[in-house]
């Protein structure tokens, strides 16, 4: 993938503000087909979004170290 972290945080965040126009609080943040588990820069956009924005980020098996990422951040994490 070519795409730079600033740009995937610039989509994804283009997605979020657009269902909350339409008054829709997204209640969790999937990441489309595994993309965002790619790279960690990535990794590292998605899970501070969702922080931001208060909804747990969805992760396939999590690993001990994302577990405890989550609980270091306060950030829920859902499988």
């Amino acid at each position: 993938m070519k795409a730079t972290p600033q740009e995937v945080e610039t989509e994804l965040r283009a997605q979020i503000e657009r269902a909350l126009q339409f008054g829709v609080k997204p209640w969790r943040l999937d990441t489309h087909m595994g993309t965002l588990y790619t790279r960690k820069d990535f990794f590292d956009v998605y899970t501070k979004l969702g922080k931001e924005y208060g909804a747990p980020v969805m992760v396939m098996r999590p690993t001990p170290e994302i577990i405890a990422y989550g609980k270091q951040t306060g950030l829920p994490i859902t499988d």
